[in-house]
C-alpha cells in the first residue's frame, strides 16, 4: 500500500472526517483492492468490513434476514462475491448488486411505460 500511495495516517483521517465526501474518497482505493484481492490480508479486510457492514448497519432493521438486502456502487459490484460469502454467513440475502444507479432508474422507468 505504502509503495503505490504516499498518504499518511493523518492524511487518510483529515479525508475520511474532514472532506465533503468520505465514501467517494475511500472507493478511491477500489483498483488497489481489486488488484490484490487475492491476498489474504486484503481478502480478510474486505471480508470483515462487509461483516462490519452488516452488523452495523443492516441488522438495525427488524426484518433484515427475511428481505433481500441489494446494493448500487462500486465497491459492492467488483467485490461481490466477498460481499456475499459475508452475506450467507450473517443471514442476509442479497438482491440486485449496481454497480451504478442509473441501471436500476432505467429499468424501473422502463416498466412503467
Amino acid at each position: 500500500f505504502d509503495e503505490e500511495f504516499q498518504y499518511t495516517l493523518e492524511d487518510i483521517l483529515r479525508s475520511v472526517y474532514n472532506d465533503g465526501n468520505p465514501s467517494s474518497y475511500m472507493a478511491s482505493f477500489t483498483r488497489f483492492l481489486s488488484k490484490y484481492e487475492h491476498n489474504d490480508d486484503v481478502r480478510e479486510i474486505l471480508f470483515s468490513s462487509f461483516i462490519d457492514f452488516f452488523a452495523e448497519s443492516v441488522s438495525k432493521y427488524n426484518r433484515y434476514k427475511l428481505i433481500p438486502v441489494s446494493f448500487v456502487g462500486s465497491v459492492a459490484f467488483h467485490f461481490r462475491h466477498i460481499l456475499n460469502e459475508a452475506a450467507w454467513q450473517q443471514g442476509v440475502s442479497i438482491g440486485r448488486i449496481e454497480q451504478a444507479p442509473m441501471e436500476g432508474l432505467v429499468r424501473y422507468h422502463k416498466r412503467d411505460v
